[in-house]
């Protein structure tokens, strides 16, 4: 059985225990994350399951939000640190930086004062794609999950004794062509440990071309991967009332309209083969390997053949439903990164 600790909201540990009914964690990459736990109303625990109170369970936290209490068990759900920052609206501001620094310094400008949030954050890293931000009046959490989708970053709290640090990371490339280093995990029916899949594709709301007009009103087309013919789809996109209309700025407006085009993989996986915080981790990019039979020219000509694809997918999310016998992993995987070889 797994422990879980309860502590208060001065983050005094209070109780742990072991005897609960469920317990379900959904793990996410880039937002929130949250706990489902029940216990039996004797339980030990039950008196400290309250709102405001903070559960724990291998070194994931998260703050009571909601209980329900009946004559059969205590029910909670628990939310990740993050979640804090979605009760809060963000002042209307501009930053710019790197994804990392824009979204600390949007966290230091909307957590202090009467705000008073237990969140601190980790030393900003200003390297890589420069970005201006303006918030539009949303939740600081929407605010900073939209910023994260600029690089394909994730969102992580630590607890640091008396609240949490806040940072961003990517996960590990564990493709079968990384140039990390890294021991390919790859998820295929040849090893076993792919039960099903469901690979959805399509371009319905695809967007590759942008028209943005500049503060001298000339219309200026961003098209970074030169498309034309029938696979252009072409949308128009603003600049923010504060930039100068010059090529950064269009660059920057462009890119945040553009929409790939559909490419997801749903899938059920073995737990064995590939462990979980061991041999992959949440936010790592691993290998989905799967068959279909597909028209394929030859000439003049189409044949049916049997295609073998293997992709590169990010794991957003787990799933994780605690028995008392077993831990069942369920991830989900996000868009396609890449197409891998064969």
């Amino acid at each position: 059985m797994n422990t879980i600790q309860i502590y208060s909201p001065e983050f005094v540990l209070l109780h742990e225990f072991e005897d609960f009914i469920s317990c379900k964690e959904q793990r996410n990459y880039a937002e929130a994350s949250t706990i489902q736990l029940s216990v039996q109303p004797q339980s030990t625990a039950a008196p400290y399951l309250l709102d405001g109170f903070y559960v724990c369970i291998d070194d994931w936290y998260y703050i009571i939000r909601d209980r329900i209490a009946d004559s059969n068990r205590v029910s909670v759900v628990g939310y990740s640190p993050f979640r804090l920052l979605q009760q809060r609206v963000a002042n209307e501001q501009t930053v710019s930086g790197s994804v990392d620094s824009m979204a600390k310094t949007l966290i230091a400008a909307n957590t202090q004062g009467n705000r008073s949030l237990p969140i601190v954050c980790a030393a900003a890293d200003n390297s890589g794609t420069q970005h201006t931000w303006t918030t539009e009046g949303n939740r600081v959490s929407y605010e900073i999950e939209d910023m994260l989708k600029l690089n394909d970053s994730g969102v992580k709290t630590k607890f640091i004794g008396d609240g949490f640090e806040f940072d961003t990371y990517h996960g590990a490339d564990r493709s079968t062509e990384n140039t990390e280093g890294n021991e390919p995990v790859i998820f295929a029916v040849k090893y076993d440990n792919l039960l099903s899949f469901s690979h959805e594709t399509g371009n319905v709301d695809t967007v590759n071309v942008v028209f943005i007009q500049n503060n001298e009103g000339n219309v200026m087309e961003y098209n970074p991967n030169n498309v034309v013919g029938v696979d252009r789809f072409e949308t128009t996109g603003k600049l923010s009332t504060d930039e100068d209309g010059n090529t950064a700025d269009i660059n920057d407006s462009g890119a945040a309209a553009l929409v790939k085009p559909r490419n997801a993989i749903t899938s059920t996986i073995a737990p064995y083969t590939f462990v979980y915080g061991a041999d992959y981790f949440l936010g790592d990019i691993v290998t989905i390997e799967h068959k279909s039979m597909e028209a394929v020219k030859n000439g003049d000509e189409y044949d049916i053949a049997e295609i073998t694809r293997r992709h590169a997918v990010r794991v957003t999310s787990m799933a994780i439903d605690y028995t008392a016998d077993t831990v069942i992993y369920t991830p989900t995987f996000g868009t396609v990164q890449r197409d891998l070889r064969t």
